[in-house]
């Protein structure tokens, strides 16, 4: 499989390629698994609601791509009752960082979950779902 270059616009494609486009029976098929997937998840997640408040725990990690000096700052969202991850955000432990995990949770996350967080810059939460709790609390 040689990769070749049209002579005049020279754009690049395979000649012979092995690989063949996926045919409109499996995109309708993996459109519907998704929209399946997504309708029971959406379900979940209200029968959380009902059952009682959500809680979801926020914390950050940090680790370095290729050295130090590129610390990367990783956000965890975690629902309290499942232990499921419900958001996630990779950047800066600012406060642009605190409101990218905010904005990666689903939507019945914002609007009813108590966010639980350590002392982390995070006060572009909306304070009627954050509260700044101590490690040794349980909660963040």
């Amino acid at each position: 499989m040689l990769n070749n270059a049209c002579q005049e616009c020279r754009r690049q494609f395979v000649e012979n390629p092995t690989r063949q486009p996926i045919a409109d029976e499996t995109r309708e098929l993996i459109d519907k698994l998704l929209k399946e997937r997504t309708t029971k998840l959406l379900d979940r997640l209200r029968s959380l609601k009902k059952r009682g408040k959500l809680i979801v725990q926020m914390d950050q990690m940090w680790s370095f791509v290729g050295s130090k000096a590129n610390k990367k700052w990783i956000g965890l969202a975690m629902d309290k009752a499942t232990r499921e991850i419900v958001g996630l955000y990779v950047g800066d432990r600012s406060r642009a960082g605190a409101w990218g995990l905010w904005q990666s949770l689903p939507a019945v996350y914002r609007q009813g979950a108590a966010c639980y967080t350590d002392f982390w810059e995070a006060s572009l939460l909306p304070r009627k779902r954050h509260r700044t709790v101590g490690k040794n609390s349980g909660l963040a």
